[in-house]
């Protein structure tokens, strides 16, 4: 084990404890309310008469009414045997969101041509571990974008020179 790996361990546990006082309600809110507060403010704008900004308006009203409903949730929960259950299954999330983390990094770093000329890097357990992974997720990324997107689909028309051209 090397320094690369003490280190992505003591991150990882970090993310875990901060999971753990948090809790499972409060460590899913954080991504599933930025999600939720996004689609809504898209599907149902606060109809406010400043232009574009009412999304933007929309998506920060959205997300600290939902940031509020999550917390008193949560606070709820802790005041019931099912705190304990809270408290240990947002641990778990916690370290999961930790290793998310350091596999991003990783990948990041992996790309950089000091990646090829590190030798501490080459030793590290989890280091290798992402790049074992780095392919199956390129494929899948490739695959993903490749896909024809809504305006392909719907042939939106473009003008060339005065004539009318289908993309």
């Amino acid at each position: 084990m090397v320094f690369v790996d003490i280190i992505s361990i003591i991150i990882i546990i970090g993310f875990l404890f901060w999971g753990l006082k948090k809790g499972l309600i409060l460590e899913i809110s954080e991504i599933g309310g930025l999600i939720l507060a996004f689609i809504l403010s898209v599907y149902l704008p606060i109809n406010l008469n400043i232009g574009g900004w009412k999304y933007l308006v929309s998506f920060l009203v959205y997300f600290l009414i939902l940031s509020i409903i999550f917390t008193i949730t949560s606070k709820m929960i802790n005041k019931t045997p099912l705190a304990l259950f809270d408290k240990s299954l947002g641990a778990l999330v916690g370290a999961l969101k930790g290793l998310i983390v350091l596999i991003i990094i990783f990948l990041i770093i992996s790309v950089m041509p000091i990646a090829n000329q590190n030798k501490t890097l080459s030793k590290s357990i989890l280091y290798n571990t992402t790049l074992k992974i780095k392919p199956v997720l390129r494929s899948f990324l490739e695959r993903k974008m490749n896909k024809p997107t809504l305006d392909k689909k719907l042939r939106i028309p473009e003008r060339r020179k005065g004539k009318r051209v289908l993309i």
